[in-house]
């Protein structure tokens, strides 16, 4: 018997501009699934950023309180830098999901693109 999942784009070409504030995604609910995999691309401009763009998974189970899910993504300095995160395993348990990107990128905007598949039937 074969599972059914269904992606969800969570960001696609996302624009961070070099030095501004700190920006959430949209929320996942993933509360009918059975776990999902998360995949993170963090693309650099021609010029790389002076300091790398960094990303933090965060979880609830209420939509209102938030922990941080590993350790924060962070991406690299490089011109036509790219730095990816396949398959994230995020546990049944997790019921809500959402990125945080942290712009301590400077002088260089980065583009993001984050897309999640959930196992939503067995």
């Amino acid at each position: 018997m074969a599972s059914t999942k269904t992606r969800t784009a969570i960001w696609t070409g996302e624009s961070f501009v070099a030095g501004s504030a700190h920006a959430d995604s949209s929320v996942v609910d993933l509360a009918d699934g059975y776990g999902a995999a998360l995949n993170i691309k963090i693309t650099n401009g021609a010029t790389g950023p002076t300091l790398p763009l960094a990303l933090q998974i965060m979880i609830s189970n209420d939509n209102s309180v938030w922990y941080a899910f590993g350790s924060p993504l962070f991406g690299n300095m490089e011109n036509n830098g790219v730095v990816s995160w396949a398959g994230i395993v995020i546990p049944i348990g997790a019921k809500y999901l959402k990125i945080v990107s942290y712009q301590t990128n400077t002088a260089q905007n980065v583009t993001v693109d984050a897309d999640i598949s959930e196992v939503t039937a067995l």
